[in-house]
């Protein structure tokens, strides 16, 4: 996971005053290993920005190179422990003199912190506060905290959901090294668009004039339900960007859609989201359910053609990434946790090298249907087709070589000798899918309606809305034979016994 030797940071709870000098005393086996003391959370450099919001630079670090050591900031800060990648040691005393108490609330392991504690923290005057757990981190400004309720159940439902991102991606949490998710708001992206980062500051953005003078329970979905599927885009956008962060390994083209899958396992299996309510919340628009996403794919030229689908057709669509949802749905959340699982120890062995993983012999994305076939227990390889992955095409195992050619393995000749089945229920699935293909402009439209219900205008002319805006009055019978032709073509392929 990028960021993962990063230095973690932990909170002390406490606030350097601006132009203050703080006194910071550790034991001695912090000194000269790499420890450092930080004054002020917001990390980021934005002197690269053309419009300025703040300051370029609002931290400063210390190395801790001796017992004692000296801090100061001119626009102050909270006061945070850099601990290096690696470092070994459990719990250890420092003292810090000549600083604040600041907000806080802690539902850290070794630190629970009552309400009786939390009211008294929740009112201190320092200008942000810190929200910290083993699994969770975030600062928000102090105004949007001083009336807020007893926070416990807020942070164990992030701790729940930092749970369920690790055991998707096959990583025991007790294993992890850091906080899974660390957020705080800013006035500014730090670049462009959203993005990864340790923290995560790039994505949240906070209004100076709240932040001078919030009502004290700001109503933002960090700090009240993080799946509630209707507030706001930052709200999916964490997952999103911790999904790249996380380097999952995936087919070419997936890069911008397998990442907003993890959420739908945590929303239905953490938090008990009906599956497919969990998938259409994995974007914030439209609400696409799965049988709904596969429609998507159905109905578009590159489906009817039989040809793969184009990364701009995956890119933040339901369509994109639906083919594990259609491996959830069949074999359930175990056999996407196996891969995973599977996944991660490869990666941790050295077979798992730039997001493929061991070969068996086969190309990257046929050796990818196999690792996740003997997962599924099933030969998943006609739900991939229909998804439209490019399969690759090789050597028949009957066909005759060249002489002094060497035959290479077939992903039909590795799925045998693992002994995998083929799978009923994805033949049933496509048959399914073969019934609710739209047949004729009318079945199009209603489907048209049914996830647009507002017709939007405009849109681009390849994906959302703007596809169907382009295709509403054009898309006739012939199409829907031609969608159900190549859905016969994969089951005369695949299950070729039923014709």
């Amino acid at each position: 996971m990028k960021f993962s030797k990063d230095a973690l940071r932990r909170g002390t709870g406490l606030y350097l005053s601006p132009g203050s000098i703080g006194h910071v005393v550790v034991p001695t086996q912090l000194v000269g290993v790499g420890f450092q003391v930080l004054v002020g959370a917001h990390t980021h450099d934005h002197s690269k920005k053309k419009i300025y919001k703040r300051l370029h630079r609002v931290s400063k670090t210390f190395e801790i190179v001796a017992e004692e050591t000296y801090i100061t900031n001119p626009l102050g800060g909270g006061i945070y422990l850099q601990v290096p990648y690696g470092a070994t040691l459990d719990l250890v005393e420092i003292s810090i003199d000549g600083v604040l108490e600041a907000p806080r609330f802690s539902h850290r392991s070794f630190d629970q912190m009552s309400a009786q504690e939390w009211n008294r923290r929740q009112k201190l005057e320092a200008p942000w506060a810190d929200f910290e757990s083993d699994k969770f981190m975030m600062q928000v400004p102090r105004s949007f905290i001083y009336r807020k309720a007893y926070p416990l159940q807020l942070m164990k439902d992030w701790d729940r959901a930092m749970d369920g991102y690790s055991e998707y991606l096959g990583i025991p949490p007790e294993r992890r090294n850091r906080q899974v998710l660390y957020i705080q708001p800013d006035l500014q992206l730090r670049g462009s668009s959203f993005g990864i980062g340790y923290p995560q500051q790039v994505n949240n953005l906070a209004n100076s004039k709240h932040i001078a003078s919030d009502n004290g329970d700001k109503n933002v979905w960090y700090l009240n339900n993080m799946t509630d599927g209707e507030k706001s885009l930052e709200q999916h956008v964490w997952s999103h960007e911790l999904g790249h962060a996380s380097a999952m390994s995936m087919f070419p083209g997936e890069k911008e859609a397998i990442v907003n899958f993890p959420l739908s396992y945590i929303l239905n299996a953490k938090f008990g989201v009906d599956f497919s309510l969990a998938f259409s919340m994995t974007l914030t628009k439209p609400i696409i359910p799965p049988d709904e996403a596969a429609i998507t794919w159905m109905v578009s030229p590159n489906f009817r053609a039989g040809k793969p689908m184009g990364e701009n057709e995956m890119r933040y669509q339901h369509r994109g990434y639906a083919k594990y949802g259609d491996v959830r749905r069949l074999f359930g959340w175990e056999a996407l946790l196996s891969f995973h699982k599977k996944e991660h120890e490869d990666y941790l062995d050295g077979k798992l090298i730039d997001g493929r993983g061991p070969s068996h012999g086969l190309d990257r994305v046929s050796s990818r249907i196999l690792r996740m076939s003997v997962a599924a227990k099933a030969d998943l390889t006609p739900l991939i087709h229909f998804w439209g992955v490019k399969l690759a095409v090789g050597v028949p195992d009957g066909m005759k070589l060249k002489k002094g050619s060497k035959r290479s393995p077939t992903l039909a000749s590795r799925l045998q000798e693992f002994q995998i089945p083929k799978s009923k229920k994805i033949k049933d699935l496509l048959q399914r899918y073969k019934q609710i293909a739209p047949k004729n402009n009318a079945e199009f439209n209603a489907h048209y309606l049914r996830i647009y219900p507002k017709q939007p205008q405009g849109g681009h002319l390849n994906s959302g809305h703007g596809f169907y805006n382009q295709w509403k009055g054009r898309y006739n019978d012939e199409h829907g034979r031609q969608a159900v032709a190549f859905i016969d073509s994969l089951l005369q392929l695949y299950f070729p016994e039923d014709f």
